[in-house]
This record gives structure tokens, C-alpha cells and sequence, in this order.
């Protein structure tokens, strides 16, 4: 805590942005769309057997409909130059637009490539692309079909970990592919892959190697979110069909390297992929319970606040919105016996791992925490996957602990002022785990952080916020929040992470009057996350709420690192309200010509919601992008600032200081 950011003159801080990263679009030349479209449907496929038939089950979804990365990575696959070796099996279906001439809108097609092209050989109709019966369906055709030596299958799409699984279908968007799902697709298929693959978002768990450990001997997949494009597969795929006796692990060494080594991945492309011997697994996951077992002990002995810290302080991904924590950095965190036993079985187990984040070890683990809501349905579903008792006992009593001490255990009518809202809440007691006397009987009392602790304290000509160090302690997030009162309530201007602690451990209050500007034009900004690099340098990311083209609500993404000290713009997310729930993968690029208008939310002063209004700048209302857009920091004028801090604690209650005005410099 305290670091400043880029511009403002110090060390550039923060933001762990795991999905700022540039989709890399083919402008010219693409090889489907300039192939002459064909259309045999149940061709006889070839007699011979390849030494090599890699699956590929490709649900498009928004990734295809939206930014085209399906058609680019069928496009990476056929310049490969596959054939006489090594052939790729594709299913796709589940995206309501195709950006090429071979794959269908609202219907499911089965694909082989190989000789620089792809023929369509199946025309299944419009299904579910996101039921375990279509993908073992898959495999038992690709068997038949495409014989071979040896066989892997890769899943194409998004990810969410073992609380949301895998696979948004645009066509049967209420459903996902959960671990067990997966499972029983792999048993029902009946082919045992060298390796399994997972293009898409935070499969690289525990709970996932062991879903997937009986049907394959190696898993690639990744901690982190990634592009929207994903693994590129040009280069590993000529490898392999030039050596297809290539021995499994250099396969999927070669496919994380040509991930993490791709000419196009920029400053802001925040990256993790791993290899894992799916036969050290069951070490793995016999030590973790093991290690359950002694932190269960730990929390008896009235260890709980030990054990909360160690997971908040945990390294998170997907912006700890689906409970996903590297296992490596958690156990370091926590003194119990038998933690250098898991970290010694996940060194054995993951033969590979490389990022260019810090504090990845390859191998992360569900472990809720910020979303008690998803525990139940998530235990349901790697119950069976995941099912030594020592496991789930200490996660009963963790998640009941958190739910106890988060806020009034979950029974407070929940306060929509959004000024005033003080901690997460949900109805805990609705869910079968849920367990008050859990709660009371690990926890004694503790220092809390209370509203007269947030009120700021006048000395020598500033206002301070003074905590003692145990209540500094319990705080894991800390956040600027900057209002402009204009007479009749309040502008929000965003959030950032600009505090410094005096000599003395306090917090001053400090606006400096300047504020995060595109293009000259002072714009609402909103700081998301921190984050690491594997060298140590420190970047930070947060976004912009913008209109385009008059038509669609977009997030203007800002990123800093060291690198790019004063700030750049990486492109856009689509703000969209019915979105899936999985991480998005897609930052869009800005087109010549696109037309940029920012907006402001409008509060009165008791914190309720009003409007949303346009910014307008000195000349024009709105920027038309012509290439680039300049980031800078300038002054606001106009109206007196007022501030707060939101602080949130170890225990996932949040708070607000006092409002104050601070006087224009």
C-alpha cells in the first residue's frame, strides 16, 4: 500500500489486469475466408491411420461472434501444413455469427484439416454444445473416423474454474460444462489422450487435473485468464508433424512456448500456461488434504485469523472473481506442518510453467472466499471428483467462518445506498453448509474497524485517518474515491489507489486536483486490480466508461507499467448486462473513425443513484479516434472536490471514511 502511479510522480503502481491484452485480428489474407466455400456433408473420411489426431472441441461463442478468434486459430491450424502425420479433428458450434465462409451460424459441424485445408464432414444440426454427450459423442466419432497412434483433445472456449467450468454456448447460454460433466464426457468417450488442453480461462486446478487424470497423461491449461485467441498453433503443429513420435511432454512444452514467446503479446499481455503429469496428481491432491487436515487443527487452536489473512493475501486470478488462488503462494502463507510435503508434490506434478506474472506456480486450487453464494453448487459438482473427507470438513468450517464474520453473518437486510454500503451480504442460512454456531465457535472477539475509527482526525493543517496497526493489519484493500459537488449532489469521478502513509503510520487526506485525462479530456476512472510482473516491476490497469458510435456501452481500458509510465490506452471491453459469466477474454481494438463519448454517474447527497450524463470537453463532446489516445493527467476545475476512502477488510466488511472537501490548491 501507498505506492503512486506513473504520471502522478513516484513508482508506478497497480492493477492486476489478467484480461487487458490485444486481440490480434487477421486484416488480410485470411486463409478461410479466401477458401472457396464447399459443402459435402458425411464425406468418407481417409482409410490410413495418422500417427497423430488432435481434437479440437471449439465452441465460438462471443469469442467468435464478437472478435473473430475462433476463424484465426482454425486459420493458425491449416498453416500448420498438417497431413501426411498429424491430423485435427475440430467440433464448433455455439456462436451466432462465424467471420469465415466454412462454419455455420446456428448449427454444430464437424471438420478435419489437413493438406492446407478444411473440409467439412458432418452436419449435426443445432445442439448443445455445452451437454457431456456432445463432446463424448465427439471423441467416439474422431475415433472412428480418424484413427490414430495417439490421440489429445483440446477444449476451445471460455473458462471459469471449478465454480463455473467450462464452455459458454451463445445458442444455450443457461448451461456450462462443469468438472464432473467433463468427466463423464471423457469415460463415455473411451480414448485415452496423451494429452488434454484447455484453451480458455482458469482450468489450470487441481480440482480440473483431477477430473481429467484417468483419461489423459498430461494437462495444459492456464491459472490466468487469457486472450481471446488463446494457444497459437501454426508452429507446434509443424513441429509435430514433422516428428510425430515426439514424446508427449515436448508437445505441450512446445505449445506453452509458442504461447508465451508469440511476436504480437504486448507490455499489457498478462500470461500464465502449465504442464502437468496427470499420473502425480493423486500426490498432489493426498498432500493437500493432508495439509487441510493440519490447518483444520490450526483453526482449532483459534488459528482462524491466521487462516483468513493467508487467503487474502493469497495470489487470486481472474480478478478474485471466481476463488481460484495459486496453492504455492497460499501455503507459504500459512505455518502448519506439512506444507513443504504439497509444494514438493506440486514440483514433481508440474513438469512446466511459465508466466510473466509473479507468484505462479502452475497449479491453483478452488478456495472460496469472496463468493460464498457458489460453494454449495461448486462442492456438488467435485464431490465425487474430490471426495476425502479431510477436504471438505476444513472447507465447511472455513466458508461458515467467513460467512460469520463478513458483515452480521449474513442476516442484515442488505443497504442499497451506495455510499453507506458497509460489507457483502447475502442469506446464507438458505444453503445446506450454512452453519451459525460454526461461525461462534471459531471465532473470538476481535479488533474491528468501527464508524467512529473512519472519521479523520485535523493536525498540523491536514485532515488524517488514524487506525491502530492491528486494524491497518485487516485491511486488504484501500481505495481513493473522488466526487465533485456541484452544488446540488455529487459527480462521480472514480477511484484510484494515489494514498501514502505519513512517518507516523497514518493515512492524510491528498487530491491534488488532477485526474486521469484521454486525449486532454478529464474522464471517470476507475482503478480494478495490482499486479506483479515475473521481474518484479509493478503494472496497474482500470477503465473508462465510454459510449461508441452512439450505440454501445464500452470500458475504455488504462494501463500503466513501467514500460509505459504515463499511461495507454489498450482498447475496449464490451460493457455488456447479460453477459456470460465466465472472464472475458476479448479487448477489442479501435477502429479508424470511431466515434468515443464518456460519461459520468450522478449521486445525490444522501448516495442514491440519480443519472448518467456525457462529458464534455473544451472543444468537442466526444473523441473520434484517429490512431491513438493520448493519457495524461490534468487538472479539474470547476467544482470543489470531495473525498472518501472505501476500505476493505480481511474479513470482507467494507467501509467508508467521512466525506471531505478538499480546497482547490
Amino acid at each position: 500500500m501507498g505506492n503512486k502511479r506513473g504520471a502522478k510522480g513516484a513508482v508506478a503502481v497497480t492493477l492486476g489486469i489478467c484480461i487487458a491484452i490485444i486481440l490480434r485480428v487477421l486484416l488480410v489474407g485470411q486463409v478461410l475466408m479466401a477458401v472457396k466455400v464447399v459443402q459435402p456433408v458425411k464425406q468418407p473420411m481417409p482409410e490410413e491411420k495418422k500417427s497423430f489426431t488432435i481434437m479440437v472441441y471449439m465452441i465460438g461463442s462471443d469469442l467468435e461472434t464478437d472478435g473473430a478468434c475462433a476463424t484465426e486459430d482454425l486459420n493458425e491450424m491449416i498453416e500448420a501444413g498438417i497431413g501426411e502425420n498429424v491430423t485435427v479433428a475440430v467440433q464448433t458450434g455455439g456462436a451466432k455469427y462465424w467471420h469465415n465462409n466454412k462454419v455455420s451460424a446456428g448449427t454444430c459441424q464437424r471438420f478435419v484439416i489437413e493438406n492446407n485445408d478444411i473440409v467439412e464432414k458432418d452436419n449435426l444440426g443445432r445442439i448443445s454444445m455445452v451437454e457431456p454427450e456432445s463432446v463424448s459423442d465427439f471423441i467416439k466419432w474422431t475415433g472412428e473416423n480418424c484413427q490414430a497412434e495417439r490421440y489429445a483433445l483440446i477444449f476451445w472456449n471460455h473458462g471459469g474454474g471449478a465454480a463455473m467450468g467450462f464452455g459458454y454456448d451463445e445458442y444455450f447460454s443457461d448451461g456450462e460444462l462443469m468438472l464432473d460433466d467433463v468427466e463423464k464426457a471423457l469415460d463415455d468417450g473411451g480414448i485415452h489422450m496423451d494429452f488434454i488442453g484447455f484453451d480458455a480461462c482458469l482450468m489450470a486446478g487441481v480440482e480440473t487435473a483431477m477430473a481429467v487424470s484417468e483419461y489423459a497423461d498430461y494437462l495444459v491449461a492456464s491459472e490466468e485468464t487469457e486472450p481471446g485467441d488463446g494457444w497459437y498453433y501454426t508452429k507446434w503443429l509443424s513441429e509435430l508433424e514433422k516428428e510425430p513420435d515426439m514424446d508427449t511432454e515436448k508437445i505441450c512444452r512446445n505449445i506453452v512456448d509458442e504461447y508465451m514467446d508469440c511476436d504480437d503479446m504486448s507490455d499489457w499481455d498478462v500470461r500464465t500456461l502449465s504442464v502437468m503429469n496427470l499420473a502425480k496428481i493423486d500426490d498432489v491432491y493426498g498432500e493437500l488434504c493432508d495439509f487441510m487436515a493440519e490447518s483444520k487443527d490450526l483453526l482449532d487452536d483459534n488459528g482462524y485469523r491466521k487462516i483468513i489473512e493467508a487467503r487474502s493475501d493469497a495470489k487470486s486470478y481472474g480478478e478474485s472473481g471466481y476463488d481460484q488462488i495459486d496453492i504455492v503462494d497460499y501455503v507459504s502463507l500459512v505455518e502448519t506442518e506439512g506444507k513443504d510435503d504439497l509444494t514438493d508434490a506440486i514440483s514433481e506434478a508440474v513438469v512446466y510453467n511459465r508466466s510473466n506474472i509473479d507468484e505462479a506456480c502452475g497449479l491453483s486450487m478452488y478456495y472460496p472466499y469472496n463468493y460464498l453464494d457458489y460453494y454449495q453448487n461448486t462442492m456438488q459438482h467435485i464431490d465425487d471428483i474430490m471426495n476425502d473427507s479431510r477436504y471438505r470438513e476444513f472447507m465447511d468450517i472455513f466458508v461458515n467462518i467467513v460467512a460469520y464474520t463478513s458483515g452480521d453473518s449474513g442476516e442484515t437486510e442488505y443497504d442499497y445506498d451506495w455510499f453507506n454500503w458497509s460489507f457483502y451480504d447475502d442469506d446464507y442460512s438458505q444453503y445446506d453448509w450454512y452453519d451459525a454456531s460454526i461461525g461462534e465457535e471459531y471465532t473470538t472477539e476481535t479488533e474491528k474497524i468501527t464508524d467512529d475509527d473512519l472519521e479523520f482526525v485535523y493536525k498540523d493543517g491536514q485532515y488524517l485517518l488514524e487506525l491502530s496497526d492491528e486494524q491497518w493489519e485487516m485491511v486488504s484493500q484501500l481505495e481513493l474515491q473522488v466526487f465533485l459537488d456541484d452544488g446540488d449532489g455529487y459527480i462521480d469521478l472514480g477511484s484510484d489507489n494515489l494514498y501514502e502513509f505519513d512517518e507516523y503510520g497514518n493515512l492524510p487526506v491528498d487530491f491534488d486536483y488532477e485526474w486521469v485525462a484521454l486525449d486532454g479530456m478529464v474522464v471517470p476512472f476507475y482503478t480494478e486490480e495490482l499486479g506483479t510482473k515475473s521481474d518484479g516491476s509493478i503494472y496497474s490497469y482500470g477503465y473508462v466508461p465510454a459510449e461508441l458510435n452512439g450505440e454501445t456501452d464500452i470500458q475504455v481500458m488504462v494501463y500503466w507499467d513501467e514500460n509505459n509510465f504515463d499511461g495507454i490506452v489498450t482498447g475496449y471491453y464490451i460493457d455488456s448486462y447479460d453477459s456470460t459469466a465466465f472472464p472475458s477474454r476479448s479487448i477489442i481494438d479501435f477502429e479508424e473513425g470511431d466515434e468515443i463519448r464518456f460519461y459520468y454517474d450522478y449521486y445525490d447527497y444522501n448516495g442514491n443513484y440519480v443519472t448518467s450524463y456525457y462529458v464534455t470537453g473544451d472543444d468537442e463532446p466526444s473523441i473520434i479516434y484517429d490512431g491513438d489516445i493520448y493519457v495524461s493527467y490534468e487538472a479539474v476545475a470547476n467544482y470543489n472536490a470531495v473525498i472518501c476512502y472505501c476500505i476493505e477488510d480481511i474479513y470482507l466488511n467494507r467501509y467508508w471514511t467521512e466525506f471531505i472537501e478538499v480546497q482547490y490548491p
